[in-house]
């Protein structure tokens, strides 16, 4: 799955909530895969 056309600001405004405070992310593909990102996880750009 690589996620595409997700708002910009995503991560930074995910960044900037402290845990446990936040919302846990679910992705879904248009053929119904899933996938979860729990408030916990940290994104790292490169």
């Amino acid at each position: 799955m690589a996620p595409r056309r997700l708002p910009p600001d995503l991560v930074a405004t995910r960044a900037a909530i402290a845990f446990p405070a936040g919302a846990d992310l679910l992705l879904v593909t248009p053929d119904g895969a899933v996938l979860g990102l729990p408030r916990s996880t940290r994104i790292e750009e490169n």
